[in-house]
């Protein structure tokens, strides 16, 4: 062999040499490209599925597998179709079928009603966006999935929340045009008028700042009574006592009670115990009619001017025995001893406040 011939092999090695250093450093440099990838797959914060053209998924992270309660074996090689109810099967297949990726990802269940399919067959809320991952004739359609029960949740909480609250503004519209009408009739001036419309009209907000503390899912007895004598505090010292068990009234029948305790409050303070050195003690207590257990509330003024009975029924009279009647189906027996004024509710209890 000559020179000639032994430099040009020597020279094919050194190519040989060369050209599979390279080819060994572009498959590390695609081996770390693909754990790369997968890595960040796998830190998504939505599920991730990987499918290919035939719909048979070949990837999914771990969120997938929590949302779907999967483990990763039992879905690689399944189709798609294996994470949602039956009902979508055809719309679904149909969808990535003629999805080619061109005018960039597609939507689903956005605004429309898509379910995901657990593995113990229980179904939730999705939205999902398609994309394609481009390949050599081998292109993948990759599936981000995002569950919507929190979503749809809060939205019905909200639609719930704003038809409860146009509920409570008529009833509380209807209540203030109520009071208003029937003080103008009791009353023989404007100033008599301002004064007592006013004074029902701070009952009816005292009785819903109560219930707002409380996100309108009831107030407590004590609370109800404490918020409409609170306003006559001004000493050292309340001017009432309370004494009763821990119970709570539903919001309707709360503002019901509040405002009855508001007139006998406003009552006490133009004419009874509030207006001088006098109390008020309030006190209530559980008790049996029959099959029903009722509440018995005790309104007693002592201590204050000597009390006369009225010439005549005011709307104040009117208003407590109507709200106990109507708003709370029980009775209200008011005396007018010299002693102090003395009130006895009695109304049943409903289902969850006894």
């Amino acid at each position: 062999m000559d020179v000639a011939a032994i430099s040009g092999l020597l020279a094919a090695y050194s190519g040989s040499r060369t050209a599979l250093a390279r080819v060994g450093e572009l498959n590390a440099s695609l081996s770390r490209s693909e754990a790369r990838f997968r890595d960040v797959v796998e830190a998504a914060p939505d599920a991730m599925i990987i499918a290919d053209r035939n719909q048979r998924i070949v990837l999914v992270n771990a969120e997938a597998e929590r949302l779907f309660r999967y483990g990763r074996p039992e879905l690689l090689g399944q189709p798609l179709t294996r994470l949602m109810p039956h009902r979508f099967h055809d719309f679904h297949g149909a969808r990535v079928a003629d999805f080619d990726g061109a005018q960039g990802p597609r939507r689903m269940g956005d605004g429309a009603d898509l379910f995901g399919l657990r593995r113990d067959g229980t179904e939730f809320p999705v939205e999902t966006n398609l994309s394609v991952l481009p390949g050599d004739g081998d292109d993948l359609i990759c599936s981000v999935v995002r569950d919507l029960t929190f979503r749809k949740e809060t939205q019905e909480r909200q639609t719930l929340l704003i038809r409860e609250l146009n509920h409570r503004v008529k009833n509380t519209l209807a209540s203030v045009q109520s009071i208003a009408h029937h003080t103008f009739k009791s009353t023989g001036d404007p100033a008599a008028f301002s004064e007592a419309l006013e004074a029902r009209l701070i009952a009816l907000s005292q009785s819903h700042d109560v219930l707002t503390r409380n996100d309108w899912a009831g107030a407590s007895v004590a609370d109800i009574v404490a918020e409409q004598l609170s306003p006559y505090d001004h000493g050292a010292r309340p001017p009432y006592t309370l004494e009763g068990p821990a119970m709570t009234l539903g919001p309707n029948r709360a503002v019901t009670l509040g405002m009855a305790l508001g007139e006998l409050a406003t009552n006490a303070a133009k004419f009874g115990a509030l207006a001088g050195t006098g109390t008020v003690h309030v006190a209530w207590e559980k008790h049996r009619e029959g099959a029903e257990t009722w509440l018995r509330l005790t309104w007693r003024e002592r201590g204050g001017p000597p009390v006369t009975p009225p010439a005549r029924r005011g709307f104040g009279t009117r208003l407590i025995e109507r709200s106990l009647a109507g708003g709370l189906r029980g009775s209200a027996k008011l005396e007018f001893g010299p002693e102090g004024v003395t009130c006895v509710m009695d109304f049943p209890l409903l289902a969850g406040e006894a």
